[in-house]
């Protein structure tokens, strides 16, 4: 979906974001490699 935010991170060191997926699910710190290159910065 184009125009739509779907996912929220916050880079916080080392590669690391947390990252908030969907309503209902679960917030968690993740490896920012595994969105590259589909995030904006």
């Amino acid at each position: 979906m184009r125009g739509h935010t779907t996912q929220v991170g916050i880079y916080i060191d080392n590669n690391k974001m947390i990252h908030s997926p969907d309503k209902g699910r679960n917030v968690s710190t993740v490896d920012i490699n595994y969105y590259y290159p589909d995030f904006a910065r």
